[in-house]
């Protein structure tokens, strides 16, 4: 058995899904052209981001890996 990370009668609607309408039956129903957006305001402005993203793309000052409490400092 593998784990897939659903539940037995979700995957079972999976499943029913995909015998009634082939792989358009399981296709992502989500609105793309939705303007709502999911989840928290993020904590980083698109600028900040950008130069955090600058920045770890080198390696740390201690030559180790990032870790968050290094990207915080």
């Amino acid at each position: 058995m593998i784990a897939v990370g659903c539940s037995y009668p979700y995957a079972q609607k999976i499943i029913n899904r995909y015998n009634q309408n082939g792989a358009e039956g399981v296709r992502n129903r989500k609105n793309k052209t939705s303007n709502h957006v999911r989840g928290k305001k993020r904590l980083l402005s698109q600028p900040q981001l950008e130069k955090l993203t600058r920045a770890i793309e080198k390696k740390p000052p201690d030559g180790g890996i990032w870790t968050g409490t290094k990207v915080a400092r």
